[in-house]
C-alpha cells in the first residue's frame, strides 16, 4: 500500500504530517515554555532568551531547502529519507530533553550584563543542555518541514493543492492545540508532566512508523533521471552544489534589497 498513490491518501499523507509537525510545536512552545515556568524560570530576561533559542533554527529554514535537494542517499527517497531522519533525531532529542529537563530551577544571576549575562545565567542555572537539546530538536524539525513541503509540490497534482494546503495548515494548527494545551490537560489527569510528555513521543513516533510503512516514494535516483531532482553537474561535489545555492541566494537578497539611487535627469 502506498498512500502516495490516490488523491484521498496523499491528502491523509499531508495532513497527517504537518499534524505531526505541529504536535512538537505545540508541545515545545507551549507546554514546555508554561512548565519549565511553573518550574522556577520566573526572570522575564532569562524566559526571552531561552525562547528565542527555541525557536532561532526557523530563522535559517531557507538554507534547509537547498541541503534536502543537494544531499541524499540515491538508493532512497530524496524527501523520504529526510522527513524520517529529522523525525527520528527530534524524538531522540525530546527523549533526553525529558530525562534533563530541570525538576526545580535554582536561577543563579550572572556578573555579566546584558545578553551575554542572560545566557550565562542560563548555563550557571543548570538550563543549557536542556535548552540545547530543544535546539536540537527544532533545528531538525525545521529541516523536516522543508522536507515535507518539497514532497508535497513533487507529489499533489495541480487541482489538489488548494484544497492540500488547507488540509495541512488546519492539521498543523490542531497538532498544536493537542501537543500545547492538550499536555497541560493530560498533566492534571495523569499527575505528572513527565507522563504526559509521553503521549507527545508515542505520537510522533506512529507517524513517523506509518511514513516509512505506508508513503513509498520514488528513490532520488530515479527522480534525478525523471528531471524531478536537480541532477548533479559532472565533477562538482552535493556540498560543493549547495554552498554555491547559498551564496547566491545571499548575493541575490544583498542585490535586491539595496537602495538604488535615483540618475540624475542629465544622465537621462
Amino acid at each position: 500500500m502506498n498512500l502516495l498513490e490516490t488523491k484521498v491518501g496523499r491528502l491523509v499523507t499531508f495532513g497527517a504530517l504537518y499534524f505531526s509537525e505541529g504536535v512538537p510545536g505545540g508541545f515545545l512552545m507551549m507546554a514546555i515554555a508554561t512548565e519549565i515556568q511553573r518550574r522556577g524560570m520566573e526572570d522575564s530576561g532569562m524566559y526571552a532568551a531561552f525562547i528565542t533559542i527555541l525557536a532561532l533554527p526557523w530563522a535559517w529554514k531557507f538554507i534547509m531547502g537547498p541541503l534536502v535537494d543537494n544531499i541524499h542517499f540515491k538508493s532512497f527517497g530524496a524527501r523520504k529519507q529526510w522527513i524520517v531522519t529529522a523525525q527520528t533525531i527530534m524524538i531522540m532529542a525530546f527523549i533526553l530533553a525529558m530525562i534533563y529537563m530541570p525538576e526545580q530551577l535554582e536561577i543563579v544571576k550572572s556578573e555579566r550584563g546584558g545578553l551575554l549575562g542572560t545566557i550565562d545565567s542560563l548555563w550557571l542555572s543548570g538550563v543549557a543542555l536542556f535548552a540545547g537539546l530543544l535546539f536540537l530538536h527544532n533545528s531538525f524539525a525545521a529541516t523536516q518541514d522543508v522536507a515535507i513541503d518539497a514532497l508535497a509540490c513533487q507529489v499533489l497534482k495541480e487541482d489538489e493543492r488548494g484544497l492540500a494546503n488547507g488540509i495541512m495548515s488546519s492539521s498543523s494548527y490542531a497538532g498544536y492545540l493537542v501537543g500545547g494545551s492538550g499536555v497541560l490537560w493530560l498533566k492534571g489527569a495523569v499527575g505528572s508532566f513527565d507522563k504526559a510528555s509521553i503521549f507527545v513521543i508515542a505520537l510522533m513516533a506512529t507517524v513517523t512508523i506509518c511514513v516509512v510503512i505506508f508513503v513509498r516514494e520514488k528513490t532520488a535516483a530515479q527522480q534525478i533521471e525523471d528531471g524531478e531532482l536537480p541532477a548533479p553537474e559532472p565533477g562538482v561535489h552535493a556540498f560543493s552544489a549547495l554552498s554555491s545555492q547559498i551564496y547566491d541566494y545571499f548575493k541575490t537578497l544583498w542585490t535586491s534589497s539595496s537602495p538604488r539611487l535615483p540618475r540624475p535627469s542629465s544622465l537621462r
